[in-house]
């Protein structure tokens, strides 16, 4: 884009020249005849008219598009000291699959056993005083009943739900040593078998060793496709003795094995 500018201009430049007039007479008395000194200074305005003067001017303008990019990094850095209760809850989850299960048994029911397998990080140096874990299962199959489950004989072969870790002796871990609670929450999807525990001091239960946990025994469709993957299991709350709560990462892993009863 060009633009041309043409300015005319008419200057006129007066310069003033001003000077004092002063009149001096000497009268001499000394000397006849006396003689009159006259000085004169005069003032003189000069005018100058300068001719018209035309300047055009011609200016080029180049509009161009820059595209920049600016990262900006902010960092803040914040010291607090904080007093807080955590509850959270734990999204992982371990299956193990036992060879040779990988479809529902001829006689339509399943064992899926569960196992707390502690890591590095598993908090073990106090007992544990509640705990849930929760197994999730397919359409594919079902518990008998819904709801609240009943708290069955362990050693009774027909028990639907059974605690593993049953040492009556009080040397071992006891999980029947409190108050267990089975739900089954099949009225809709994803349907889980919930198990909480909530126990005595005496029940042992520490995670400073693997602890068998569980054996569910499911109902299926003999041939219906089944593998550990389909039961999840998670831990999802663990209370030590002092009624805290024992951070995610903290907690054991859950193992599922698949059986036929």
């Amino acid at each position: 884009m060009t633009t041309t500018t043409t300015t005319t201009s008419s200057t006129v430049v007066t310069s003033t020249t001003s000077t004092t007039s002063t009149t001096t007479t000497v009268t001499s008395t000394t000397a006849p005849p006396p003689t009159t000194s006259t000085t004169t200074s005069s003032t003189t305005t000069s005018t100058t008219t300068l001719p018209s003067v035309t300047t055009t001017t011609t200016t080029s303008t180049v509009t161009t598009s820059t595209s920049s990019t600016l990262t900006t990094s902010t960092t803040n850095t914040s010291s607090t000291t904080v007093s807080t209760t955590t509850t959270a809850t734990s999204t992982t989850s371990t299956s193990t699959t036992l060879a040779g299960i990988s479809s529902c048994p001829a006689g339509g029911k399943i064992d899926v056993v569960t196992t707390l397998v502690p890591g590095p990080n598993t908090f073990n140096s106090n007992v544990i005083l509640a705990i849930e874990v929760d197994v999730g299962y397919p359409a594919a199959a079902s518990l008998p009943g819904t709801g609240f489950l009943s708290v069955d004989d362990p050693a009774d072969p027909a028990t639907v739900v059974a605690l593993l870790s049953a040492d009556f002796s009080g040397q071992g871990i006891n999980l029947y040593d409190g108050s267990p609670t089975f739900f089954d929450a099949d009225t809709a999807a994803p349907f889980k078998l919930k198990t909480l525990l909530t126990l005595n001091p005496t029940a042992n239960l520490i995670f400073n060793q693997t602890v068998p946990f569980e054996r569910a025994r499911f109902t299926c469709t003999p041939g219906a496709a089944l593998t550990a993957a389909s039961f999840p299991c998670t831990i999802t709350s663990e209370v030590d003795v002092v009624s805290r709560t024992i951070p995610v990462d903290q907690r054991p892993a859950c193992s599922v094995s698949l059986s036929a009863p």
